[in-house]
């Protein structure tokens, strides 16, 4: 089975990373943006194409949390882009698609000495070779890669036992 996984940090510029999981192991990684013009569209075809070849489309992405007040950095746009998301899904014609949202502290990449709980942190990506700024450092990319790790890092059934151990010790984690 073929698996294609697209992780996705939305917002005015949007992040996206994806996987391909052939026979529970990972075969291929990229990384690119969209943005940051108005990219419902362009989110749009990304999607469609992504589900082209494979037996599963898997898109994991960032969900919104409004906390009910302003705040630094807010960007209500990420539910326009989460809307596109839902309704790929909705209306996708594929044999098997899903969508799984994680939050924020899940995803974005904390510096090493960082407090908190964060799984995936900056030195995990450069050590898989996977920590790749945008044109103007925009750390969107780096993000929805920190989505996508941390969801194969998670025991969910897309890779091997085996092949998340491996990825682990590439990586770094202990």
């Amino acid at each position: 089975m073929k698996t294609r996984i697209v992780a996705l940090d939305p917002g005015g510029t949007t992040g996206v990373a994806k996987a391909v999981i052939a026979d529970e192991a990972i075969s291929d990684i990229d990384q690119s943006m969209l943005g940051p013009f108005p990219h419902h569209a362009a989110l749009w075809s990304l999607l469609h194409e992504a589900g082209e070849g494979v037996d599963r489309l898997i898109i994991v992405c960032e969900s919104f949390e409004y906390r009910n007040r302003p705040r630094t950095g807010l960007d209500l746009i990420s539910k326009e882009y989460i809307g596109v998301v839902n309704l790929f899904v909705a209306t996708s014609e594929l044999p098997s698609v899903k969508s799984i949202f994680q939050s924020a502290s899940m995803g974005k990449i904390r510096a090493e000495k960082t407090e908190g709980s964060a799984l995936v942190k900056r030195g995990n990506l450069k050590q898989l070779g996977l920590w790749t700024l945008g044109p103007n450092g925009e750390r969107h990319m780096v993000d929805a890669t920190g989505h996508l790790v941390y969801y194969l890092l998670t025991p969910r059934g897309v890779i091997a036992k085996e092949e998340r151990l491996q990825l682990m010790e590439r990586g770094g984690w202990k």
